[in-house]
């Protein structure tokens, strides 16, 4: 019975990976079937007119802590999800919130790359992978803010949406993760 399964799972992979230099880090569609679930993509201009293109992955089955998930979505050359702008934000939720494997799950938590400078001025996020503050007004749970320091996307129950919420940086999550691909350089100018 073992025996079947392993090459069960070793002809999924087999399939779901073309030739390249390291399958398990390089490859979208074994991001898709075993480290991550596909989100969606959004296409948008940063700050300084840079045009982009992102697809987001949420990972599956693992529970990190904060710097883990960091760790994490590097390990499969993705990055850790940052939101650039009002409009990317609300595509995001879109995307998490329509999913059709979110619509079944009563709970959900991810870490993303947000975290507050000081317990004081908790209202100053910043991305950890540019050091630039969060740049738009926060989607936070109603509850939340709560004087943590690291940024949580979260759904606590079956028919609720996904807002942010603070969290502790050393708690049980999964990681929220990107690939970006810069289109063109100024733009939009």
């Amino acid at each position: 019975m073992f025996k079947t399964i392993l090459i069960v799972f070793v002809n999924i992979l087999l399939a779901n990976c073309e030739e390249s230099s390291n399958p398990l880090t390089s490859n979208a569609n074994f991001l898709e079937v075993i480290a991550f679930r596909k989100l969606g993509s959004y296409r948008g201009f940063a700050a300084d007119g840079v045009e982009y293109h992102k697809t987001y992955y949420l990972s599956r089955n693992v529970w990190l802590t904060w710097a883990e998930a960091l760790s994490f979505c590097k390990s499969y050359n993705l990055e850790f999800l940052t939101l650039d702008a009002p409009e990317e934000a609300e595509a995001y939720f879109n995307l998490v919130d329509t999913n059709a494997f979110f619509k079944t799950q009563s709970t959900a938590w991810f870490y993303v790359d947000a975290f507050a400078m000081t317990l004081n001025s908790r209202t100053d996020w910043y991305w950890s992978t540019t050091g630039q503050k969060v740049s738009f007004p926060i989607p936070w749970h109603p509850n939340h803010p709560r004087h943590q320091y690291c940024l949580c996307l979260n759904k606590e129950s079956l028919n609720a949406r996904f807002y942010f919420y603070d969290a502790g940086c050393n708690g049980a999550a999964g990681a929220a993760c990107q690939k970006t691909t810069i289109l063109s350089a100024n733009s939009k100018k």
